[in-house]
């Protein structure tokens, strides 16, 4: 239905479709397949995909992010809401929705996002008619206000700046601009201006080295035809891209599909080419940084499933948790696991020590006050080993096992987690820890194929990554060592497929910046 809808629109505007397929219920072709057949097309430029689910994601990005597919893909991806979610049982998995993970692996991975049926197809025209640009300063050409006040305000949205003109610019201009009109930018060539004048203008602003972009806006005064203005404006022969706006009387539109033989792009509202301009942007630089990695996620992809532990599905043992992250060399504090009739048999130099109750079923711990903090003697010991497990009694359960550990002194807690999306696979998790973390909601996610680049971006995109760097005078962790964590932490989701996801919460940072992973839980399928 929306197919047949869109088609019908499109009768209407100057995009041009090479192949048109819808795949209905993907029953044996779904978008991985179009991919490739679209990637061999040589009549084919951009791709543009609308999607309500990812079949196989692993299998849509592979070819995208490893050089096999080098055409543009535009996805507009609906079913943005998390209702319907099934509850999560770590951390980890609570503060992920199913739409976060499509956002975060497409942005990884330069996959263009947009978000309506109109952005689609106004940035496939943009890929398809324009240079793309190579910064995000935009010169905005006029001849009426409240259209450029709105391209304006759409430049900011867009993560875009009004170009500074150069003083020779500004000197051209005032030889070709009205005298009550403006040289600065917007450049405002008042009502009457000429199919001539919008060539003369924009063939000025564009040679200017502090200027990647222009937005030509024409609004129709009776006396000025449309069409010699747009045809002016875009036979400039430039690198650079200038995307004209054209609001013209309402006959315009039916003359201009019968008689426009050039079928020439133009937008209709002043804040559509801000959204075009960033997203060609966005792309060419996304693509750009990708091409150094393509070599490193391949090798990553090869990793998959290599792993050599199996484990029963459910939470795993915390012995079983020992031999994988020592195998991983994840940085896990030191722990000793004894019986509960086996306490009063502890040494006394093993103090100050932080006491934690075990028990398969239960996930968070603090929420059955069955973790002690700072305990300086057996005598300590013993009674708060009384607390915990009449606390668990309270809520109907044993005490399987103490987990012993040693005190650290806290100056910042971080989460690490993982967890398999079903179709993306494997996606990392960081961010600020502890008790709290479902309530302080810092974290970011990515793909667990990371390369150099994702692991910072993962990092700096959360507050506490920008603290550990070191704030306010006070030193920064060893960052180098951190990404090491985090790639291991990687590693060991790609390579063991049984594993569903993982919670390292808290990640303390000690006093003297050290790392150290005091909780750890895993589960399996």
């Amino acid at each position: 239905a929306l197919g047949a809808a869109v088609l019908n629109s499109l009768r209407e505007t100057d995009i041009k479709f090479a192949h048109f397929i819808s795949v209905g219920n993907k029953a044996d072709i779904n978008e991985n397949d179009l991919l490739h057949y679209w990637q061999s097309d040589d009549n084919i430029k951009t791709i543009t995909t609308y999607l309500e689910s990812f079949v196989e994601g692993e299998n849509f990005v592979k070819p995208l992010i490893t050089g096999e597919v080098t055409k543009p893909v535009i996805v507009l991806k609906a079913g943005k809401t998390s209702s319907g979610m099934k509850a999560a049982s770590s951390h980890t998995g609570a503060l992920s929705s199913r739409d976060q993970v499509v956002e975060a692996v497409l942005r990884q991975f330069g996959i263009l996002r947009v978000n309506d049926i109109n952005e689609l197809f106004n940035t496939a025209k943009g890929f398809e008619n324009f240079p793309f640009p190579k910064g995000n300063r935009v010169a905005v050409i006029t001849n009426a206000g409240g259209p450029a006040i709105l391209a304006v305000d759409s430049l900011e949205k867009e993560n875009l700046v009004l170009a500074e003109f150069s003083e020779e610019t500004k000197e051209k201009l005032r030889e070709g601009v009205n005298p009550e009109g403006s040289v600065l930018n917007p450049v405002d060539l008042l009502p009457g201006a000429t199919a001539e004048i919008y060539r003369r203008v924009n063939e000025i602003v564009v040679q200017d080295a502090n200027v990647d972009s222009v937005i030509s806006i024409f609004v129709q005064p009776v006396m000025v035809d449309p069409f010699e203005v747009v045809e002016a404006v875009y036979d400039i022969n430039t690198d650079k891209p200038i995307l004209q706006i054209a609001m013209p009387l309402p006959e315009f539109w039916d003359d201009y599909r019968r008689f426009s033989k050039k079928k020439l792009p133009i937008f209709r509202t002043p804040e559509e080419p801000a959204e075009v301009i960033s997203n060609m942007l966005y792309y060419s630089m996304a693509q750009e940084g990708l091409k150094d990695h393509w070599q490193e996620y391949a090798e990553q992809f090869k990793m998959t499933g290599k792993g050599k532990f199996n484990f029963n599905p459910g939470f795993i043992s915390q012995e079983e948790i020992f031999s994988i992250t020592s195998h991983y060399n994840l940085p896990i504090v030191k722990q000793t696991l004894i019986k509960p009739d086996e306490i009063k048999s502890l040494s006394n130099d093993i103090f100050p020590v932080v006491l934690k109750g075990i028990n398969h079923n239960v996930i968070h711990k603090s929420e059955l006050d069955a973790v002690k903090l700072n305990i300086k003697t057996k005598d300590e010991l013993i009674a708060r080993a009384d607390e915990i497990i009449s606390n668990f009694n309270r809520f109907k359960f044993d005490v399987e096992q103490f987990l012993i550990q040693p005190y650290i002194e806290i100056k910042h807690e971080v989460l690490l987690g993982g967890f398999r999306d079903p179709s993306f696979g494997p996606i990392i998790m960081f961010g600020t820890g502890g008790k709290y973390v479902e309530v302080i909601c810092d974290t970011a996610i990515r793909s667990a194929y990371m390369s150099d680049n994702d692991l910072n971006e993962i990092i700096e995109e959360t507050v506490i990554g920008k603290i550990l760097k070191g704030v306010r005078g006070e030193e920064g962790i060893n960052m180098n060592e951190l990404k090491r964590v985090i790639r291991a932490s990687s590693k060991m989701m790609i390579e063991n497929e049984n594993i569903v996801e993982f919670d390292l919460n808290p990640v303390i940072i000690s006093k003297d910046n050290s790392i150290h992973a005091v909780d750890v839980r895993i589960k399996a399928s």
